[in-house]
């Protein structure tokens, strides 16, 4: 009797842990767009701006900065909400999409500089969590990171990949078939610094300069 009424209890216990969970995942806040980047949504929608087209169709993009962050949002074909974010004059942003049914947050990842890293985490309409993806192992395996080539820039040649403004123009990019990083920096208006780095080992494989194409 004595060891059923402790079983009794132990799943009483369990059953109100459970609920309590239950509980809160039911309360958590949703994630949601912000209002003042709604209102730029809806008249991107309206009227927006078209700057290119792909294969889902027209893109039209807007760029605001509010509060010394700047947004750059992207509605794709009027059905993909993408809204990338980042403080002034930083090279790490933010990269969030929305669901336009409600505006509420369907996936959020970081960059450094266009190199996605960490744990993208995906959302349904509701706001629950639905798949995890680690983007490194995904556009990786990068051997050498890029903290490591943050170091390297720096100390070697004197670039400042981490802040972004227009006397330090740099851009860094990931080659995911040849495993490689390309660091452009500007030199002048017309000129500019390609560096071509091995992505497992840090070596570097090419130090060129090149012209601008005038158009």
């Amino acid at each position: 009797m004595k060891q059923m009424r402790n079983t009794v209890l132990t799943f009483v216990l369990i059953l109100c842990t459970s609920l309590l969970s239950i509980g809160q995942t039911k309360n958590k806040p949703v994630k949601k767009l912000d209002r003042k980047l709604i209102k730029i949504v809806k008249q991107l929608e309206s009227n927006g701006r078209k700057i290119d087209g792909n294969v889902q169709g027209m893109v039209y993009s807007s760029q605001d900065t509010i509060n010394g962050v700047i947004y750059s949002i992207q509605l794709v074909s009027g059905k993909d909400l993408n809204v990338f974010s980042r403080k002034v004059g930083s090279a790490y942003e933010n990269r969030n999409s929305y669901h336009l049914s409600n505006y509420t947050l369907e996936g959020e990842w970081k960059a450094f500089h266009n190199i996605n890293y960490g744990i993208a985490k995906l959302y349904d309409e509701q706001g629950h969590l639905i798949k995890e993806i680690d983007m490194d192992q995904m556009f990786g395996p990068r051997i050498f990171s890029f903290e490591e080539l943050i170091k390297k820039m720096n100390n070697e040649y004197e670039i400042d990949l981490q802040t972004t403004n227009r006397k330090n123009s740099a851009y860094v990019q990931w080659n995911n078939e040849q495993k490689q990083y390309k660091v452009i920096a500007a030199i002048s208006y017309v000129t500019f610094r390609v560096i071509t780095i091995d992505g497992q080992t840090g070596d570097i494989i090419s130090d060129k300069t090149e012209r601008r194409v005038r158009h």
